[in-house]
Parts: C-alpha cells; sequence; structure tokens
C-alpha cells in the first residue's frame, strides 16, 4: 500500500513491540468508534435530509460489509493486526472482492454516522478513525506477507 508504520519494518522491533503497537491500535480503534457514537451533535455541517439519506445507506452498507468481512475469516479473525498463528491466509467470501473489507466497513459505517449525526465533531473523528484503519490496515497486510510468503 505504500505507506508505514515504522515498528515492524525493519526487523529490529521486537516481537513484544510489535504485538504492543498492533494492541495499541486496536485499542485505538476501539476508543474512536466508541467516541464517535457519543459525540455532541454540533456544530452542524448542514447536510439536511440528503445527508441522512447518505448516512443511513453507509451505515448500513458498512455493517454489512465489515459482517461479511468477519464471517469470512471464520476462526482467523482476530481484531490484532498480527495473523492467528497458523490460520491460512483467507482469499474468500469478502477477501476475494477487498483485501480489508472489515476496515472499509467500518470506515465507511463511521463516515454514514457523522452524516447522521450533522456534526463537524463527529465528521472529525470519522476520519480520524479513517487514517488509523488506513495505517492498521498497511500494518496487517506486512504482517501477513510475512506470515504467508508464498503469496
Amino acid at each position: 500500500m505504500g505507506h508505514s508504520v515504522g515498528v515492524g519494518d525493519s526487523g529490529h522491533a521486537s516481537r513484544e513491540d510489535a504485538r504492543a503497537l498492533g494492541w495499541f491500535l486496536v485499542a485505538a480503534q476501539f476508543a474512536l468508534i466508541a467516541a464517535i457514537l457519543v459525540a455532541p451533535a454540533g456544530p452542524g455541517l448542514g447536510l439536511g435530509t440528503i445527508g441522512s439519506a447518505l448516512g443511513i445507506a453507509a451505515v448500513g452498507v458498512g455493517l454489512a460489509l465489515a459482517a461479511w468481512g468477519a464471517v469470512s475469516l471464520g476462526p482467523a479473525l482476530t481484531p490484532h493486526p498480527a495473523p492467528r498463528p497458523g490460520a491460512p491466509r483467507v482469499r474468500t467470501g469478502a477477501f476475494a472482492v477487498m483485501s480489508h473489507p472489515i476496515y472499509v466497513g467500518l470506515s465507511a459505517a463511521a463516515l454514514g454516522v457523522a452524516a447522521l449525526r450533522d456534526g463537524l465533531v463527529t465528521l472529525l473523528l470519522a476520519l480520524t478513525l479513517c487514517s488509523l484503519l488506513w495505517a492498521k490496515s498497511g500494518y496487517e497486510s506486512r504482517l501477513l506477507r510475512r506470515a504467508h510468503p508464498e503469496g
């Protein structure tokens, strides 16, 4: 993906540092999701009825995509970016369509909530979550390539 999260790239970071980074990303992800859900409504973005309709659609599609991704992973599902030891690389279901359907779905749902709430604070939190998930997906992709060098 061309972006980087420094730990784990050079091989110099310890396995414990890489695990700690993964759990930090998980904690930040869940904290941002919680903040999006409880953020104050104002100031408004002025999206109106169209924003509400788009928000409902984005939340629905996003949650469906994230759920499809979770079901597709089956026993390989973990919130940590490192793959479960011994788990095969999943390339079926949602993963036949895209690399990170759960992250894409969570991003869409978060942006949908921001549109529904019509709030600048919620939008900023949603964009922060999208950025975090983008970074986490890149880190996860590198860890997957290491765990499954055969491709």
